[in-house]
């Protein structure tokens, strides 16, 4: 794989890592009861109508109820919530180790020191 190519993992990385830390901390910061009456949405202010349902419905609240050490209750939310809180926590956790690694020098491909 080419430095290049290699780069634009790391930056992708990086951003997903980022997004997730930002998720992860509104999780934390708002509870499920905020969350469910659109507080989120009201701070940044976005006018929210009805919810109409999808395929992530519940999830937002899922996170929080689970941030918060309600796993049973967030598990009954969304069948996508442990794979996406997972997914979360890990890239999250990632993040400084991308940056790392963007960060550090390269050596050349005919470097062998």
């Amino acid at each position: 794989m080419s430095d290049t190519n290699q780069r634009t993992i790391g930056w992708v990385f990086t951003i997903l890592g980022g997004l997730s830390i930002a998720v992860l901390a509104i999780s934390f910061l708002f509870s499920p009861s905020q969350v469910a009456a659109g507080v989120i949405q009201a701070s940044l202010g976005i006018e929210t109508a009805s919810c109409p349902g999808c395929a992530l419905c519940g999830l937002s609240r899922a996170f929080s109820l689970a941030s918060h050490g309600e796993w049973r209750d967030s598990m009954e939310l969304n069948i996508l919530f442990l794979p996406t809180y997972g997914a979360c926590w890990a890239l999250a956790l990632a993040t400084p180790l991308a940056l790392g690694w963007l960060t550090s020098p390269r050596k050349a491909h005919g470097d062998r020191s």
